[in-house]
């Protein structure tokens, strides 16, 4: 699931406010009265934000809340931060992975051609973590392919 809290000070960088089928906190509680009638036992958080910060705030929104099992973050490998903060968020037991994919300007078929970018995704992968993708379309489909295959 995707938490989020449309009343949050500063407001979200997703759900747009015009979208007026999404645009409501997405918290937890919420999810766990629809889920759990349906079987669900556990669900995964993954970050719908490109703030940095928001992690943490995913990690304290999920942690007390038994219905969630894991969080998967937002980092951008090869970014200056990237090694620290995922070494950070990694001492969590929640933190199980990052997102990127061709959202938030981003575009994984170029980007693991910069230099650092690679390593770090390495670094996910030595640890047993997982890479998330959004929004496909066949060329970042193309890039994970690549990605995969990258030695």
């Amino acid at each position: 699931m995707h938490p989020f809290d449309t009343s949050r000070s500063g407001g979200v960088p997703w759900p747009e406010k015009s979208d007026t089928v999404i645009y409501k906190p997405a918290l937890p509680p919420r999810y766990a009265k629809i889920a759990k009638p349906l079987g669900v036992v556990g669900a995964i958080a993954i970050e719908a934000s490109p703030l940095q910060s928001d992690n943490d705030w995913v990690l304290g929104v999920i942690e007390n809340n038994p219905i969630m099992v894991g969080m998967v973050g937002d980092l951008i490998p090869g970014s200056p931060s990237y090694l620290r903060e995922f070494d950070r968020l990694h001492r969590n037991p929640l933190f199980l992975g990052i997102r990127y994919g061709n959202l938030w300007n981003r575009d994984l078929g170029a980007d693991m051609n910069k230099p650092d970018f690679m390593p770090g995704l390495k670094r996910l992968a030595e640890l047993g973590l997982e890479l998330d993708t959004a929004n496909p379309n066949p060329d970042l489909i193309d890039a994970i392919t690549k990605v995969s295959a990258h030695p």
